[in-house]
């Protein structure tokens, strides 16, 4: 009956016993990394701080929402003229419409969703 609780155990991911000696030195990789990117980064400001405060975080993030709103409002536009269009040609007014519609989605997702970190 042990036999069977131990294999149930450790067919559960992250729950095997053999792998908790490389999860410890793989936490100690990770936190001697972080350790010396946290050294680089110190380093980075301190020689070049203009520099340092243009490339930030904040700031991409900044540019990305402001891209993001002006994509936005860009397809707004173009939806309404392709409705006001629709009044004179309603094969032109729904293509350009669709194409607003395709660049508000885009700006949305853009907005809504992160990239992933691979």
């Amino acid at each position: 009956m042990a036999s069977t609780l131990e294999c149930k155990r450790s067919s559960v991911p992250g729950r095997n016993p053999k792998s908790t000696a490389s999860s410890v030195e793989a936490s100690s990789e990770l936190g001697r990394r972080q350790h010396r990117l946290d050294e680089m980064e110190r380093a980075f400001l301190r020689d070049d701080p203009k520099f340092a405060a243009n490339v930030s975080i904040g700031h991409v993030r900044r540019r990305r929402r402001v891209v993001g709103d002006g994509a936005f409002l860009l397809g707004t536009v173009v939806l309404l003229a392709g409705l006001v269009d629709t009044a004179e040609s309603t094969l032109t007014g729904v293509l350009i419409s669709t194409a607003g519609l395709l660049m508000m989605a885009a700006a949305a997702a853009t907005l809504l969703f992160r990239p992933r970190r691979h």
